[in-house]
């Protein structure tokens, strides 16, 4: 059992996909387009979430679940720029540190770094590869984003002080596949024309199910999609563009348990 290179799914008994709001979201991913196949599906994707959050969900989702070499183990990871946080009995997972309002401006001018963020996640995936090698199960690793990538107040800039990093991480980094912004979108998010009620913007940065379906085609190229999973997809992208408020939208993406 190793690192998957094509979307076998009738291999598997069980699906467990983890990561940020690309992973679980107000509307199906990825995750949920797979899902599709399987009667049991466990996302452990959170809005919001790091690196940290992610690698902590994987093992404590063995721990309650058990994985085998019947299931497979499905990751995107997420942007570096995130502090992920458990305080007063949960967990707290506000986005890039650099647009959140969950620290506060002086605390990012004192303590954020971007070489910091960039050696712990990439530590964090490192080790979390080993722990899935380890319990000898099938997995793949995607990314939402460059590593390097940084979203700062009013810009998406790229900061280029973690070559070094990057080269000493370079075995790990192979086995990611390309990230959904650069392979679907390249280098820019989408502008989906919807909002949350109390949330006064009404325009949206995440991909649309048809996206993530066109992602995947292209990071599995050999895969053949089931009718079903395209139908689905079409019926939530169609759906976005014709309500308001993502609220309309009836789908049911509960976050799973968690310690």
């Amino acid at each position: 059992m190793s690192q998957i290179s094509k979307l076998k799914l009738e291999k598997y008994n069980r699906l467990f996909t983890f990561g940020c709001s690309m992973t679980q979201y107000m509307w199906p991913t990825w995750a949920d387009l797979i899902g599709q196949c399987y009667e049991t599906h466990h996302n452990y994707g959170r809005s919001g979430a790091g690196n940290q959050y992610i690698a902590c969900a994987i093992t404590e989702a063995n721990l309650k679940h058990k994985f085998t070499k019947d299931d497979l183990i499905m990751i995107m990871w997420s942007s570096v720029s995130r502090e992920d946080r458990y305080k007063d009995g949960g967990w707290h997972t506000s986005g890039n540190i650099y647009t959140s309002d969950m620290m506060s401006d002086e605390y990012v001018l004192n303590w954020a770094d971007t070489r910091y963020y960039l050696l712990r996640d990439l530590n964090y995936i490192a080790l979390t590869q080993g722990y899935l090698e380890n319990l000898n199960v099938d997995y793949d690793m995607l990314a939402m984003s460059k590593f390097t990538e940084l979203q700062l107040k009013g810009k998406d800039v790229e900061f280029n002080n973690g070559a070094d990093i990057l080269d000493a991480y370079s075995n790990v980094l192979s086995c990611i596949k390309p990230d959904i912004l650069s392979t679907q979108f390249q280098g820019r998010w989408p502008e989906v024309p919807i909002m949350m009620k109390g949330n006064p913007s009404k325009t949206d940065y995440h991909p649309v199910p048809d996206d993530h379906l066109s992602y995947l085609t292209k990071i599995y190229p050999a895969w053949k999609v089931p009718k079903k999973v395209r139908k689905f997809a079409n019926h939530y992208s169609n759906r976005i563009q014709e309500v308001k408020y993502g609220e309309e939208l009836d789908w049911n993406s509960s976050v799973k348990w968690r310690l």
